[in-house]
């Protein structure tokens, strides 16, 4: 169950206070019956969906000639100027 503290303190080591004892939010007085609607409406909204995954690019292929290739550019891959098969 998400916890938000109102207080009336208006030092700073109060809201850090707040969240290391596992807060979601803090709201200091003097607040309008708006600011709280709002606060408690981003406490409880379900979070934005995730943007889909993006499928894997190909990192490498073998080319014509049976070398390592780099799967974006198809650059041979080279080690240490050695040629990768």
């Amino acid at each position: 169950m998400p916890i938000i503290f109102i207080t009336g303190a208006p030092e700073r080591i109060y809201r850090t206070l707040s969240f290391g004892v596992g807060g979601v939010a803090h709201l200091q007085k003097p607040f309008t019956p708006a600011q709280f609607l709002e606060l408690v409406h981003q406490v409880v909204s379900p979070p934005p969906p995730k943007p889909p995954a993006r499928p894997p690019e190909r990192v490498a292929g073998t080319g014509a000639d049976g070398t390592l290739r780099c799967g974006t550019c198809q650059r041979p891959l080279r080690v240490e100027d050695a040629m990768v098969t």
